[in-house]
């Protein structure tokens, strides 16, 4: 799994994907989560009609459990990631080399609204990604206890790293994928 600064990890991750994935799989997805505005606190779950419609995996690159196997003689086995890294065609990727595809029944969260997001600022969607958290902030809820603790954190730890909130968005709402 490729994680970065802005993903979190549901607790039971590691549990859920050793029951899950078989010999016959060479790759785990996350199918659903939540987008997270770190800065105002709030989350929506995806995917969501009116702010990314489609799988969690093609808009978080987190999404994804690599089974590596060191002794295995076919290279495709051995490390799937090398095929198989572009998280957003994952599925497409995954049939056109034969490799086994399961999903994972946990959630990722996928962090919005911060500084550490390279594309949020500078990628070729930067644009849409800005109308993408003003679409989480304002349909999204308030983060709450039980929500925090799913990803092993605490309200309290977010409120100190996060200075509070700034406010609902109240503005008009995108949505299409970000190549529209």
């Amino acid at each position: 799994m490729v994680l970065d600064a802005d993903d979190w990890v549901d607790q039971r991750l590691v549990e859920v994907t050793r029951a899950t994935m078989t010999l016959d799989h060479a790759v785990g997805i996350i199918q659903a989560g939540f987008a997270v505005d770190i800065r105002n606190l709030y989350a929506a779950p995806l995917p969501h009609p009116r702010i990314f419609p489609e799988p969690f995996h093609r808009i978080c690159g987190s999404s994804a459990i690599f089974w590596l196997r060191p002794n295995e003689p076919d290279p495709l086995r051995r490390d799937p990631y090398q095929r198989l890294h572009e998280h957003y065609r994952l599925n497409e990727a995954a049939a056109e080399a034969q490799l086994g595809v399961t999903g994972l029944p946990v959630s990722g969260g996928y962090i919005v609204n911060t500084d550490d997001s390279h594309s949020e600022t500078y990628g070729p969607y930067a644009q849409w990604r800005r109308r993408f958290n003003q679409a989480v902030q304002a349909i999204g809820e308030p983060i709450d206890e039980r929500f925090a603790a799913r990803f092993g954190l605490s309200l309290a730890q977010l409120h100190s790293d996060c200075g509070g909130r700034a406010g609902r968005y109240e503005g008009a709402l995108p949505m299409s994928s970000p190549a529209e």
